[in-house]
């Protein structure tokens, strides 16, 4: 597969069309082979995943079971991997017969000493780091300090590995990032950083409240955990590998922008002393010229954009670097710096702040969060600042300028490397649904798809992307009135086949349109291949009780990461995008078909669950043997998943009944003929009135057909049976037990049918 590689440099694209060629960022030509444009839709429409659970058989369940065996487990189970679980009838056990490999004990402390809500987080990501690496960030999570264990755990669970081991990250970046988190805190009026919990209590966590302006009033306003945890702690700003080494004067970008400033710029952190509110909130456009001058009175987003501008006020020149604290000290730059500064001052003053990307027309700016995402950005060359100013897309739509742009997409792009498109809040815009699927029709997870605008006098060539979620879709929202192309790779295949190749999927783009497209991939994806079938047996020896919940699971793309400035060795990392719930596979079948399933062989099972989220069934062993209990994640190519199991075993107190003789004249005397073959007759001794029950039970202890039921006086009697059940049927040749009860008393002896 190659790697697509974005750069961020933003100078002017090249974007012209020949023959429907587009010319990516990179000057590489990609070939359109075909044109494949879907007419709009103006009507959305949804495909889910559908939940099912299919049993090949009834449930019966009138046994007064005795309990066996009980296993608990939780875990996560990597894309491809599986957990399989054996139920032994001999020895009346449950046991791990496969799990994905546990981490060493030492990562599983540093792990539990986090809260729950970032475990599984952190056992994704602990398993794609080299071992050797592994205890490194175990103990910086088991020795940081109390108040910063969450913020330290959620660096290690959510900077990509690759990052984590790269040799230019330094590990202990994670509880520095920590400590100036706490640090900028102390300092700063209109934000607060909240503690809840500490660390032994399950579901500690932090985030920020902040004081805020609205319609004149004073208010307090508490930020979503997650959005603290992602737009503020999280230590990358966009494209940049973070680093606090010499390159970037050996301090990270929030120690160095918030304190640091050469002679004669402002220092951040004395500009926003004394400042009491984050913002006075407004729906309108906000727009602050440049060279004003500071006031505590002002909110802190004028106060952290002025000083971007007086910290970079001169267009780009030389080297165009992208970590913050080289660009703040050149002081210059065009958006792609100011964007960076921004964005990362906004977060040193903590403040929830994203990189707005518009790569395919050559401009990028940020947004901020405040009660929703708003528009956040400063003019280069000493320019002013914008405060939810949406025009600053400067899309003919948005200016109401003949002269303006037609953009292709605008999109956010996540400090992990996740990025989604919010075209719609900078333009008129559609919708672009697309599904892949393999060449037998599985949803295909993690594919890349690399979306295309034609070329037009304000850019074009790449201009969004993302990766296919765990049932193989994606979403874009896209601008209007432009031609898109796609190109899609996967591991198992890519649309088009040549790297180089697209094909066109939507002409003239409409506005409040929906686009929906569907590929195929050349590949397939290897699944069980499992059928449903109905039991022949009836021997209900025992019962499995199977729980299945999945809380989460973790769909992963990758993203391009530079250590610095025209950086010659470029890398990727992964990142994990968690939803929740999550859901997932399973399947019982005996030892013949788990062979066949091991095997890769189509096999058979009286129970399958697909896409199962929270699910209690009791499956009841239709014949004496070894069964198994596959959970399985092997149709997903890049998706894990979180599960909980719980199984207890029972066995039928009936089941094997042994012949019994009482004495006191209460007696099965005999049964004759024995063996029979259409019907026999049992002579039965009362030795006092009592109320009789003559029952015939198959070997597995089920109840076929009570012959008497009623109070006899002392004596000696006979019944006979036809060889039919209750319901009139002629029984299978076997082994039968006739058992006579009567208030306390029991005397059972076999008898065998044959035909």
């Amino acid at each position: 597969m190659k790697l697509f590689v974005v750069l961020l440099c933003l100078s002017i694209i090249s974007g012209s069309v020949q023959g429907r060629n587009i010319t990516t960022l990179e000057g590489k030509e990609m070939r359109c082979v075909r044109d494949e444009s879907v007419a709009p839709s103006f009507e959305r429409r949804e495909v889910v995943s559908i939940t099912k659970l299919m049993l090949g058989y009834e449930l019966k369940d009138s046994i007064d079971w005795i309990y066996s065996d009980s296993l608990f487990l939780h875990c996560v189970i990597p894309s491809g991997g599986r957990a399989i679980f054996a139920i032994d009838t001999g020895t009346d056990t449950i046991e791990i017969v496969e799990v994905h490999e546990s981490l060493p004990d030492s990562i599983l402390d540093a792990i539990d000493y986090a809260p729950l809500w970032l475990r599984d987080d952190l056992v994704d990501n602990f398993a794609k780091l080299p071992a050797d690496t592994q205890g490194i960030y175990a103990n910086i999570i088991l020795n940081a300090p109390a108040a910063w264990v969450d913020e330290v755990a959620y660096q290690v669970a959510h900077v990509g590995p690759e990052i984590l081991s790269d040799t230019s990250f330094a590990p202990e970046l994670v509880t520095v990032n920590a400590e100036y988190l706490y640090k900028n805190d102390s300092l700063l009026r209109y934000v607060d950083i909240i503690d809840y919990g500490a660390p032994g209590d399950d579901n500690y966590y932090s985030t920020v409240r902040y004081r805020a302006l609205e319609n004149g009033d004073t208010i307090y306003y508490e930020l979503p955990p997650g959005y603290y945890y992602m737009y503020i702690v999280h230590p990358e700003v966009s494209d940049e590998s973070p680093r606090m080494d010499s390159y970037v004067y050996n301090r990270f970008w929030r120690d160095y922008l918030f304190y640091a400033a050469d002679s004669g710029y402002p220092v951040l952190s004395e500009k926003l002393t004394g400042v009491k509110i984050i913002w006075d909130v407004t729906d309108t456009a906000q727009v602050y010229p440049a060279g004003r001058p500071f006031d505590s009175t002002c909110c802190a987003l004028d106060i952290i954009g002025n000083w971007g501008s007086e910290t970079v006020p001169q267009a780009a020149m030389g080297n165009r670097p992208i970590q913050p604290n080289v660009i703040a000290h050149e002081h210059n730059g065009n958006c792609g710096e100011t964007q960076d500064v921004l964005q990362a001052s906004a977060r040193a003053a903590l403040i929830p702040a994203v990189a707005t990307m518009n790569i395919a027309e050559d401009h990028v700016w940020c947004e901020f969060y405040y009660k929703g995402w708003h528009e956040y950005q400063i003019d280069l060359g000493h320019g002013v600042t914008h405060i939810n100013d949406f025009r600053t897309s400067y899309d003919r739509d948005m200016t109401g300028s003949p002269g303006g742009k037609e953009i292709s997409s605008v999109w956010n792009w996540r400090s992990d490397g996740f990025a989604w498109t919010v075209s719609e809040k900078y333009s008129k815009s559609c919708s672009l649904i697309v599904h892949v699927y393999d060449l037998n029709g599985h949803p295909v997870d993690g594919a890349r798809l690399l979306i295309y605008a034609d070329s037009s006098p304000w850019g074009g060539g790449l201009t969004t992307w993302g990766f296919t979620d765990a049932n193989g879709r994606c979403d874009f929202s896209l601008g209007n009135r432009r031609d898109f192309y796609i190109h899609i790779s996967s591991s198992i295949g890519d649309y088009p086949e040549g790297a180089d190749e697209i094909v066109q999927i939507i002409s003239g783009s409409q506005d409040g349109a929906s686009y929906y497209k569907t590929f195929y991939l050349p590949g397939s994806i290897q699944s069980p291949d499992v059928r449903l079938i109905t039991p022949s047996g009836s021997e209900y020896a025992r019962k499995l009780d199977i729980g299945i919940n999945a809380p989460s699971l973790f769909e992963h793309g990758y993203a391009r990461a530079r250590r610095k400035t025209l950086d010659p060795a470029p890398f990727y990392h992964t990142y994990s995008d968690k939803k929740t719930p999550g859901n997932i596979d399973f399947f019982v079948c005996d030892e013949t078909n788990y062979l066949s399933y091991l095997a890769g062989d189509e096999f058979e099972s009286p129970v399958i669950g697909e896409n199962i989220t929270d699910e209690d069934i009791s499956f009841i062993t239709p014949q004496l043997g070894r069964w198994y209990l596959a959970v399985s994640n092997e149709d997903k190519i890049t998706t894990s998943k979180s599960i909980n199991i719980s199984l207890r075993l029972y066995k039928n107190p009936e089941f094997g009944i042994a012949e019994e003789e009482l004495a006191f004249g209460f007696n099965l005397k005999s049964i004759a003929p024995n063996p029979f073959m259409k019907s026999t007759t049992i002579k039965y001794e009362i030795p006092s009135t009592l109320k009789t029950n003559i029952g015939v039970y198959d070997i597995s202890g089920r109840l076929i057909k009570t012959l008497i039921n009623v109070s006899q006086k002392p004596g000696n009697y006979t019944v006979t049976w036809d060889c039919k059940d209750v319901k009139g049927r002629m029984v299978p040749s076997g082994i039968y037990f006739a058992r006579l009860m009567a208030e306390g008393y029991k005397s059972t002896k076999r008898m065998v049918l044959m035909k």
